[in-house]
């Protein structure tokens, strides 16, 4: 939905980058996926990616996207990562 014509109906009506919050301990906050720069058990750094939600105004089909793929491309890439 990313070209703005949803899959399903067709319609241009495509609402682009909606926030989808997770709501932890009353505090509001984007959902987010993670993973761990390194295969380290206890010393690594991590690297976060929002997600956000394409909609359609039509037809109300949702699909989800991370904002920051090639940097969680180029980690998974990285010799011996593990999930």
């Amino acid at each position: 939905m990313k070209n703005n014509i949803c899959p399903k109906c067709n319609s241009n009506k495509v609402i682009p980058k909606v926030r989808i919050l997770d709501h932890d301990y009353g505090i509001n906050k984007n959902l987010s996926v993670q993973m761990k720069n390194s295969n380290h058990k206890y010393f690594y750094s991590t690297t976060e990616s929002q997600v956000v939600a394409y909609i359609c105004g039509d037809c109300g089909f949702m699909e989800t996207y991370v904002t920051d793929y090639k940097d969680l491309w180029d980690i998974y890439k990285k010799k011996g990562y593990k999930l």
